[in-house]
């Protein structure tokens, strides 16, 4: 074989293994392209959805923060009523009569004593409802032993010493104030509860 023809042979060669790299270049800058443009699509459609759902996280946030304000408002403005009408009741009773009040302290001296403590009051009519709520107690078949101490206390109401003289306050603004923080802590669970139900 002749130089210039080895030299032909050679170019044909290499010029059809160029040409078939030149293809496979191709093709494969053709499927990297298509793979580019299928993530560039996928990174677009995720970065959609992230923002997407963090416009719908801050709208949750928004409309979960509302709620709470909300809520927020109701048991403060439960509470002003809550403290309105407590007043109210406390003034009721420190102002009411002699009689209603001697009755009032006897209808909780039936409901709340053993039957067997000394009443603490603030005037002289500890021995004479100790007498009238021994007798309620009594008719009750419950203990009926009630006796006026000589102590005395400020205040309207009566507080009650048992024979270890162990106190119970049953004082008028101790009592308002024990069903007052009650009523709220009630308040504050039913809408706790009712927050936590709609998560």
């Amino acid at each position: 074989m002749s130089i210039n023809k080895l030299t032909e042979r050679i170019e044909k060669d290499a010029s059809t293994e160029a040409e078939a790299i030149e293809k496979e270049a191709k093709k494969e800058a053709e499927a990297i392209a298509v793979e580019a443009k299928e993530q560039a699509k996928s990174i677009k459609e995720i970065a959609i959805k992230g923002a997407q759902r963090e416009a719908l996280y801050e709208q949750e946030a928004l409309i979960a923060q509302a709620n709470l304000k909300a809520k927020d408002m109701y048991l403060e403005v439960k509470r002003q009523t809550l403290d309105k009408a407590f007043e109210l009741a406390l003034k009721k009773l420190e102002k009411s009569s002699q009689e209603e009040y001697e009755k009032n302290v006897t209808k909780m001296l039936v409901s709340y004593s053993d039957g067997n403590e000394k009443i603490v009051m603030q005037g002289d009519e500890a021995e004479k409802i100790a007498k009238e709520a021994n007798l309620l107690l009594a008719k009750k078949g419950r203990e009926a032993n009630l006796q006026g101490s000589d102590e005395k206390i400020t205040g309207r109401g009566f507080i009650l010493i048992d024979g270890k003289g162990a106190r119970r306050d049953f004082l008028f603004e101790s009592v308002i104030d024990f069903y007052k923080e009650e009523l709220e802590q009630e308040v504050f669970t039913i809408l706790r509860d009712g927050a936590q139900d709609e998560h």
